[in-house]
């Protein structure tokens, strides 16, 4: 009994969590979101939904609505592999690092788009200054063939960032002190490489399409060896992840089929206590293992 309340909770606190964020936002969050477009006959969003923060910071609202959404899943936890509500209601404490976690998550991808778009950014810009016309103009003109270049893309962060040195420039802001404002928002290490050469190049002279075309295939190359990176670490990845989630499965299945079986582990201490061990073993092996697969090039 104990254990259909915690779970029927659980799941009620969930799917109040979900029409929460889909009414304040207009869309649910993830896999539920292409299943309701699926249900309704639609074809699939080219967009990221409105909840994803392209700038890799959440709202209070966001914020509050995925807490209470991570609540409600530990609760469910709680019922489920420990048949014990209390046990949920003591694990929801940790829900606000739900949030943290996604915005963390939506920071590493900004990140990676931003180096992809920059180096197309900088392709664009050469030509520029190849065709004879002069920064200022290479990277006003960069806006509209980014733009093109990225056309159906469902984020363009490298494009909001040039349209905002744009408006620095039309703002009166010399281009020095735009790019040094773009340097400052974006901090990355290629565009800090980009704005130093460019600054250096205005001061001493220099060939600045030189300087571009040449951090460009330095990106591109890195971009290739984080494409591979990515690719020889796929299959440990895999592994991680079905290590980390086997356990679960198991217990849950059991659950399901034969209770009796568990029994001695819920009802007995030392039970508990492996119960309880063991969960806390296998979310750090999972946010280790993430974190040994985050290779910096």
């Amino acid at each position: 009994m104990i254990f259909l309340v915690s779970v029927g909770s659980g799941m009620t606190a969930y799917l109040l969590s979900l029409a929460l964020i889909t009414y304040q936002h207009g869309e649910a969050p993830g896999g539920l979101a292409k299943l309701l477009r699926q249900l309704r006959g639609e074809k699939p969003a080219k967009r990221k939904p409105s909840w994803w923060a392209e700038d890799g910071q959440l709202t209070r609202n966001q914020r509050l609505g995925l807490t209470a959404l991570a609540a409600g899943a530990l609760i469910c936890v709680g019922g489920l592999f420990f048949h014990s509500w209390p046990i949920g209601l003591l694990l929801s404490p940790a829900s606000p690092l739900y949030p943290k976690l996604l915005e963390r998550s939506m920071r590493l991808k900004r990140r990676e788009v931003l180096n992809i778009q920059f180096g197309l950014a900088l392709q664009v810009m050469a030509s520029s200054l190849r065709a004879g016309t002069s920064l200022r103009t290479a990277v006003e003109r960069s806006v509209d063939d980014l733009d093109r270049m990225l056309a159906g893309q469902p984020l363009k962060p490298m494009l909001t960032e040039l349209e905002r040195v744009v408006r620095d420039l039309q703002m009166g802001f010399s281009l020095e002190e735009a790019l040094v404002r773009f340097r400052d928002r974006v901090a990355l290490e290629d565009v800090n490489d980009f704005v130093g050469a460019v600054l250096l190049c205005r001061v001493r002279g220099g060939n600045a399409a030189a300087v571009m075309a040449s951090i460009a295939e330095i990106i591109e190359d890195k971009i290739s060896v984080r494409q591979q990176i990515v690719t020889l670490t796929a299959g440990k990845r895999m592994e991680g992840n079905m290590i980390t989630f086997a356990p679960p499965v198991m217990v849950a299945l059991l659950s399901f089929t034969a209770p009796g079986y568990l029994t001695p582990l819920y009802e007995r201490f030392a039970g508990q206590v492996m119960l309880v061990v063991g969960s806390a073993c296998l979310v750090a092996a999972y946010l280790i293992g993430r974190r040994l697969m985050e290779i910096e090039v």
